[in-house]
């Protein structure tokens, strides 16, 4: 356990890169992605390590995945089917390592968008089909690791993921981002 973004002991979760992460069984709220109106929003907190890459959130199963993760310290949110259709939406730069940053990734059907820092970073149409990607069973979601082909480990703080079953506005990112600072 690390300090949190706001300073506070033991209150946020570190991730060595090597072998480090949380799996959560079951997201309440939630069905498969069986519904052509399916729309939610990933929200984390994260504080990278230098050259960090690696996966902050992911739900990883046999007919697809999404996820949150970073390369190279530069924030991308993923959606993938069984074909290894989907999009890969990254942001615009790279941030700044040891320190904390928000990233929310939103799919509101067909379009996903990526937020960092309260910032919206670009939005594009998903290419693929959502009904096949996967939903959030099968495996679970999973902070700081992937379990695509190989392992891939986050390096570096995460805190305060969220799951949100709907679209957040402008306003709300906004104000989940500013509650950090």
């Amino acid at each position: 356990l690390i300090n949190d973004r706001f300073g506070n002991p033991n209150s946020a979760y570190y991730f060595d890169g090597i072998d480090d992460y949380i799996t959560i069984k079951e997201v309440n709220g939630f069905d498969e992605f069986d519904d052509p109106e399916t729309e939610f929003t990933l929200s984390a907190w994260c504080n990278p390590d230098p050259g960090a890459s690696g996966f902050i959130f992911s739900n990883t199963t046999e007919d697809g995945w999404l996820d949150l993760r970073m390369s190279n310290q530069i924030p991308r949110f993923g959606i993938r089917d069984t074909d290894w259709t989907g999009t890969v939406l990254n942001s615009d730069e790279q941030i700044s390592a040891n320190e904390w940053h928000h990233f929310v990734g939103i799919f509101n059907n067909p379009e996903m968008t990526i937020y960092v820092d309260g910032q919206n970073k670009g939005s594009t149409p998903f290419i693929g089909d959502i009904l096949s990607s996967g939903g959030w069973e099968n495996g679970g979601v999973r902070i700081g690791v992937t379990y695509l082909l190989d392992p891939w480990y986050f390096e570096g703080g995460i805190d305060d993921v969220r799951i949100y079953n709907r679209v957040l506005n402008e306003t709300e990112i906004l104000e989940l981002y500013n509650e950090g600072i």
